[in-house]
């Protein structure tokens, strides 16, 4: 519990934070404040970068549909992490539910072990 409680409390609040922000685009209701012009003396992205954020401040949905072909490789490898992590959290659990069975009966194992060891010499 000590490792599968906190894994499982923050997957929750990811994907309650996911399903946040989808409902929020969905609805343009994503607070986003207009860049400070600052941002357009970035050296080489400055310019793209304050016209993107501009953009996403006045319509998110443009602004999305503009980035989808940059992010889609980014989201791409992104869930496949994602899969490798739900994967790899499967097998830790399984194996806490099999250490679980095998650790209630331990002794009687150890037992068993001991007699078979002592049989074949």
């Amino acid at each position: 519990m000590i490792v599968v409680g906190p894994v499982t409390w923050l997957g929750l609040g990811m994907i309650g934070t996911i399903r946040g922000l989808a409902a929020g685009v969905d609805a343009e209701q994503l607070p986003i404040p207009l860049p400070p012009e600052a941002v357009k003396s970035w050296p080489i992205i400055g310019e793209r970068v304050h016209e993107l954020w501009s953009l996403a401040a006045n319509n998110i949905k443009v602004a999305l549909a503009q980035l989808v072909p940059m992010l889609k490789p980014l989201g791409i490898k992104s869930l496949d992490l994602a899969q490798g992590a739900l994967f790899s959290l499967l097998e830790l659990l399984i194996s806490i539910v099999i250490a679980g069975f095998l650790f209630a009966r331990g002794p009687q194992l150890v037992d068993a072990t001991e007699c078979l060891c002592q049989s074949y010499p």
